[in-house]
């Protein structure tokens, strides 16, 4: 990025997963609990880590504000190099 005029910035790839906007809190609440039971099973974290991937839980809300945060930030640097 601070080749691109854009300096301070670093990025990193991560993976989440994003239901309709009417979906209702209980779906929401058992997908969340579901994906964060599978990611911290044994076999599954040592076959990530085998990957190169880190498996990281949050709340729904948690992931809400990292998804409004980099929406943020990345409409900044797309501004600020004219994209």
């Amino acid at each position: 990025m601070a080749k691109s005029d854009v300096p301070g910035y670093e990025f990193s790839i991560w993976y989440g997963i994003q239901v309709p906007a009417n979906t209702s809190p209980a779906i929401i609440e058992k997908l969340n609990a579901d994906v964060t039971r599978v990611l911290q099973a044994s076999d599954v974290r040592s076959r990530l880590s085998r990957l190169g991937l880190v498996p990281m839980t949050s709340s729904p809300e948690a992931f809400g504000s990292v998804l409004h945060a980099e929406i943020t930030k990345w409409t900044k640097v797309a501004k600020a190099i004219k994209l």
